[in-house]
C-alpha cells in the first residue's frame, strides 16, 4: 500500500494513532454514561465536584440568577449579542425544507415530510472564557426547526454559579 504523505506526516498512522486514542476513553466515557443513567443528578454532581472542583446543590439555573447574569451584561455586548441573533434567526429560516410531494405512478405518491425532534440539548462551554455564541448557535436553530423542549447545560463558575 502506498503511504499518503502531506509535508512529511505520514496520514496513515495519524490516522491509525488517532483511532487508537479514542478506544483509550470509550470504556471510560461508557462508565460516566452508565453512571449518569443510574444515579442522574446524584452522578452530575458527584462528576461536578471532581471535574470542575466545585460542588453545587441545584443543577438547575433559578431565574434570579438570570436576571442577574443579563443585568452583568455591557450594553454594547447586549446589543451585539442582539443583532447577532437576528442575523442567525435570519439566516437559519431560510434553511427549512418545505414538504412536498410528487405522484412517481400513477397511484404512487413518494414525497418529504419535514417534523422537528422533540428535545433538544446543547452544550454552552464555560469555563476560562465565554463563548455565547454556542447558545446563540445551537438553541435559535433548535427553536427555529420546531423543537418544544431545548436544554442547555454548562460548566460551574468556580462559585458554583
Amino acid at each position: 500500500m502506498e503511504i499518503l504523505r502531506y509535508a512529511d506526516i505520514d496520514l496513515v498512522e495519524t490516522i491509525k494513532r488517532s483511532e487508537e486514542d479514542v478506544n483509550k476513553v470509550l470504556d471510560i466515557v461508557s462508565d460516566i454514561l452508565d453512571n449518569v443513567k443510574n444515579n442522574q443528578d446524584k452522578a452530575i454532581r458527584e462528576y461536578t465536584e471532581k471535574f470542575d472542583g466545585v460542588t453545587i446543590e441545584d443543577l438547575k439555573v433559578s431565574e434570579d440568577e438570570i436576571k442577574e447574569a443579563y443585568d452583568t451584561l455591557d450594553d454594547e455586548l447586549l446589543v451585539a449579542l442582539k443583532q447577532a441573533a437576528a442575523n442567525i434567526e435570519k439566516f437559519h429560516k431560510k434553511q427549512i425544507p418545505g414538504e412536498w410531494e410528487i405522484e412517481v405512478n400513477p397511484g404512487i405518491v413518494a414525497g418529504q415530510i419535514v417534523r422537528p425532534i422533540n428535545s433538544a440539548g446543547c452544550y454552552i462551554p464555560g469555563g476560562r472564557a465565554a463563548y455565547p455564541s454556542s447558545i446563540l448557535m445551537t438553541v435559535i436553530p433548535a427553536k427555529i426547526a420546531g423543537v418544544k423542549k431545548v436544554v442547555c447545560v454548562t460548566p460551574p463558575q468556580k462559585d458554583g454559579k
